[in-house]
């Protein structure tokens, strides 16, 4: 036993946090729609460099900007972003940090700012329903 902080009962927390993280994403593999500091040449896009197998030019329609990081629910706007699609492999570990990122507890899909929804977004491709963190607000 020991007197450690990071001990509990002879268990250390930080191998349960670990097993914590990595056990809760359990939500459905989709891409992830950016429009901010995750976009390709953006201060935060080191959580998806090099994750990815493919990146789209996107629009999330029915959503505007509320501040260059937040967008909210508009009927007649879009936001102009990047869809990526993140390698299997590397997919829950991915959207873990981005979601602590953007401050969601694991498990959560909500924080103090962000909610982390599914949403169809338009591509050269087509809609593709994607991953997006819009204002914590947002209900669908």
């Amino acid at each position: 036993m020991t007197d450690r902080p990071d001990f509990i009962d002879g268990r250390s927390t930080i191998a349960a946090k670990e097993i914590t993280l990595s056990s809760s994403f359990s939500h459905a593999p989709l891409p992830l729609f950016v429009y901010g500091t995750l976009r390709q040449g953006q201060c935060n896009h080191h959580y998806l460099h090099g994750k990815y197998s493919r990146r789209l030019i996107a629009k999330l329609p029915g959503f505007h900007r509320v501040h260059p990081i937040m967008v909210m629910k508009h009927p007649t706007a879009s936001v102009e972003g990047e869809l990526y699609f993140i390698k299997p492999e590397l997919y829950r570990k991915v959207m873990e940090a981005c979601d602590l990122l953007e401050e969601l507890h694991p498990g959560q899909t909500v924080g103090p700012d962000y909610r982390r929804i599914c949403l169809p977004v338009e591509t050269a491709e087509g809609i593709v329903d994607a991953w997006a963190y819009v204002h914590r607000d947002t209900v669908m």
